[in-house]
């Protein structure tokens, strides 16, 4: 699937109580989202793993300081057992991320 597609793709489908954060892969399969066109997008550079099971955008990570970085690592291992995605407090992000 060529880089356009692919990101047309994921946009229809991104789950939309998601507010461009970290998603699970639970999450995104039930979203319709597929082990393969998420090893697609990691691939193609439109997704970026930050840890095991998740997932956020690659326009938000290439915009992290490497403190915000580290911060969307700990805030996904601090909430892993959470079956959806990270909430912030007050629904945004406390670390200066324009989502």
């Amino acid at each position: 699937m060529d880089s356009t597609k692919l990101t047309s793709t994921l946009r229809s489908r991104w789950p939309r109580n998601i507010p461009e954060g970290i998603a699970t892969t639970a999450v995104l399969t039930r979203a319709g989202i597929s082990d393969r066109l998420l090893t697609e997008a990691v691939r193609s550079r439109i997704l970026v793993r930050i840890r095991r099971g998740a997932y956020v955008p690659a326009s938000i990570w290439e915009n992290c300081s490497s403190w915000d970085k580290d911060l969307l690592r700990l805030n996904r291992s601090y909430v892993g057992f959470l079956p959806g995605f990270v909430e912030f407090p007050g629904g945004k992000p406390s670390f200066g991320l324009n989502m």
